[in-house]
């Protein structure tokens, strides 16, 4: 997912500036590559296999020693936990792991990936996917055996056993500048959601609003909600405007990037973050969304508690986590007031340059290790 890549490159930058020597590994197709400073230093060859490529990068682990040539390897999880997982950190080395999990609990996740798969009529995958997930309940257990250090977005002083680093997702606050080109039509009220697109993200809830606001007669602004992305919910969401002829509201525009997603965001009045994490069991959570739209000056609309955003941060509106359409008249009076603040985009940036670099995160990360290490 290109959301994925660009927070990887963009932690990677971080520890460049904070002066970590750093590389970066990844698989393409069947190919496991060494990065540095944005050149191939090593490649090698790997199967797919039962494991999903797992137990082919751990042979490669073992038989080039490559957790020799560094002090920690940072890992981004891989879905599950199973036993090739567990080898690979065996060969890494307890004290060198440090484990990334960007959601917790994920139970949320797992049940929810059985009920689509249910719902399909796809009962080996279903299976599969059981077997899959039980084990990686099983084994996650001992995890602290493997893992010296788990880093998360989310409020826990440990997940599985192991002590975390509780940090915010970032932004790159140098690329995403106060938008300067706003254009806005009194005569209409224009939402966009960006994502790879998932029920948790509720977009649904918004299109359900707009029916209930479009049916009153009393109502006289066009709202327009634009959906930025691909992702498992779209044909739901799709099926959803058709359903109640919402084509002329809510606009598909798969994903966009760059001077088009720029260009989406300029004729946009409020952002549409997370609203439907309460689905998968979240009540908290650090979106990299809401810290995008905080850096651009958007105005953003959530539904899940963020640590740094309290009730005085006036730039961003918190609603209900449940099942109940979005009420549009609530969010057009949110900005109409937000209007009066002036250069309120200036202040959204400066918030993100204070609280959301990632530098900043991943200096939390850094400094923690470095006082561990010199209490060994």
């Amino acid at each position: 997912m290109a959301g994925v890549k660009k927070k990887i490159l963009s932690q990677l930058n971080a520890f460049d500036d904070l002066g970590i020597n750093s590389e970066l590994m990844y698989r393409e197709g069947n190919k496991l590559l060494i990065q540095k400073n944005g050149k191939i230093k090593k490649k090698f060859e790997i199967k797919k296999g039962l494991s999903r490529y797992k137990r082919s990068i751990y042979k490669v682990f073992k038989k080039e020693a490559i957790s020799s040539n560094y002090d920690y390897v940072y890992i981004r999880f891989p879905n599950t936990i199973d036993f090739s997982v567990l080898s690979l950190f065996k060969c890494v080395g307890k004290d060198k792991v440090i484990l990334e999990v960007p959601t917790y609990p994920i139970k949320g996740e797992f049940d929810e990936q059985l009920k689509d798969l249910k719902n399909k009529k796809l009962y080996i995958e279903y299976i599969l996917k059981n077997v899959l997930f039980m084990t990686h309940n099983l084994l996650s257990r001992n995890l602290n055996q493997y893992v010296n250090r788990i880093v998360t977005y989310m409020p826990y002083d440990s997940i599985w056993g192991v002590k975390t680093i509780p940090i915010d997702n970032g932004v790159d606050v140098t690329k995403y500048l106060p938008l300067t080109n706003k254009i806005h039509d009194s005569s209409t009220f224009v939402l966009t959601g960006v994502a790879n697109v998932s029920k948790w993200h509720g977009f649904d809830r918004v299109i359900y609003g707009i029916k209930e606001y479009t049916d009153n007669i009393k109502n006289n602004k066009t709202i327009i909600f634009n959906i930025v992305g691909d992702g498992p919910e779209i044909s739901n969401l799709k099926n959803l405007v058709k359903l109640n002829n919402l084509e002329n509201h809510v606009i598909f525009h798969g994903p966009k990037f760059n001077e088009q997603l720029i260009s989406i965001y300029n004729k946009t009045d409020v952002a549409i973050s997370s609203i439907g994490m309460h689905r998968i069991g979240l009540i908290e959570g650090s979106t990299i969304k809401t810290k995008e739209y905080c850096s651009l000056g958007l105005p953003f609309v959530y539904a899940y508690k963020e640590t740094k955003i309290s009730d005085t941060f006036g730039y961003a509106l918190q609603v209900d986590a449940n099942e109940n359409p979005i009420d549009i008249e609530l969010l057009i009076n949110f900005y109409n007031n937000l209007k009066i603040n002036e250069n309120y985009e200036e202040k959204m940036h400066d918030f993100a340059v204070e609280n959301y670099t990632w530098v900043s995160q991943m200096k939390r990360v850094i400094e923690l290790m470095k006082v561990e290490k010199l209490n060994a």
